[in-house]
């Protein structure tokens, strides 16, 4: 006979022994699982438990208008205003009014402001971009 370690599978012909270690790697495996569920459980939990982030206020629409009379005063624009206010059935919440360049703002931008409407103020017609850049238009 020789002599040394045993044969791997019994002469039983029962079921295989754990090789060296194995019951440690099964323990480890186990030990690892259970630590990553109580993780999970943990951060299910006080995701569940905790405040919830409040609803983002929607931004309310502002609706703005530049209503063209023909020709005339302020009044005259005001009234085109309020008619397309009653035809939508809503008062607008801006009042663009268009002011030539190097003109005076006229009466529209006040009325607007009477009437509960922010100004939005446009300047054109004669104006030059270069010329504001350079500051040449700045009064001092």
């Amino acid at each position: 006979m020789r002599s040394g370690p045993s044969p791997a599978v019994p002469a039983s012909g029962g079921p295989h022994p754990a090789p060296p270690g194995g019951r440690w790697r099964r323990g480890t495996l186990t030990a690892v699982g259970l630590v990553l569920a109580l993780i999970a459980a943990l951060t299910l939990s006080a995701k569940a438990t905790g405040p919830s982030a409040p609803e983002p206020a929607a931004a309310p629409a502002l609706l703005g208008v530049g209503a063209w009379a023909d020709s005339g005063p302020a009044t005259a624009q005001q009234a085109a205003t309020r008619r397309l206010e009653s035809a939508i059935g809503r008062q607008f919440n801006i009042g663009h009014s268009f002011v030539p360049w190097g003109a005076g703002l006229g009466e529209v931008p006040a009325a607007n402001v009477a009437a509960g409407r922010t100004p939005m103020i446009s300047f054109g017609r004669g104006g030059s971009w270069r010329a504001v850049a350079s500051g040449a238009t700045t009064r001092t």
